[in-house]
C-alpha cells in the first residue's frame, strides 16, 4: 500500500522510477537496505550529514509548503517514504522554534554496537530538515530511546 504522500507525488509527477531511475522530488535516488545505507553514511560527520539534509530540504520545500505547519508535515511524509521511520510531532512553540518529535519504527543498522550512531545520524538528518524551516540552527537537547521509539527535543 502506497502512503497517501507518495500517492500525490505520483500523481504530480514528482515521483517515477523509469529505466532503472528513481526520482523523487527532482533528485535521483537509488534504494538500499537500510543498513547498508546506515553504514555509508556514518563515515561520513555530523555537519556533514545535517549539512545535506538542510540544502535538500532547501531544494524541495518550494515544490511542496509554503508555511511552516505544511514543511513539518512534509517531514513526517519524507520520513514514510525514505523508510527513516515514523515521525511524530510530540510538541511544538513555533514562536519559540521548539519541537519535539518521536520516531518510532526507527531505521537501525543490525550492528547493535553501532545503534547510538544511527541514531545520531537520525537526529542531524532532522536537525538539517528543522534548519530549513525554522531558519535557524537546531539542537537536540534532550534524546530518550524507548523500546520502540526515540523522542528528540529541538530548540
Amino acid at each position: 500500500m502506497f502512503s497517501g504522500f507518495l500517492k500525490k507525488l505520483l500523481f504530480a509527477r514528482e515521483f517515477s522510477i523509469i529505466d532503472g531511475k528513481i526520482n523523487i522530488l527532482g533528485s535521483r535516488f537509488v534504494m538500499l537496505p537500510d543498513n547498508m545505507l546506515l553504514s555509508i553514511i556514518k563515515e561520513l560527520d555530523e555537519k556533514q550529514v545535517e549539512e545535506f539534509s538542510f540544502n535538500y530540504m532547501r531544494q524541495i520545500t518550494p515544490r511542496l509548503a509554503t508555511d511552516k505547519t505544511g514543511m513539518l508535515q512534509m517531514v513526517g511524509d519524507i520520513f514514510d517514504i525514505y523508510g527513516f521511520g515514523k515521525f511524530q510531532i510530540e510538541d511544538i512553540n513555533i514562536k519559540k522554534n521548539n519541537i519535539s518529535v518521536i520516531i518510532s519504527d526507527i531505521a537501525q543498522s543490525a550492528d547493535k554496537e553501532n545503534a547510538e550512531k544511527n541514531t545520531k545520524i537520525i537526529e542531524f538528518i532532522i536537525a538539517g530538515y528543522f534548519r530549513a524551516i525554522f531558519g535557524k540552527k537546531m539542537v537536540c537537547k534532550t534524546k530518550k530511546a524507548g523500546e520502540a521509539a526515540i523522542k528528540f527535543v529541538f530548540v
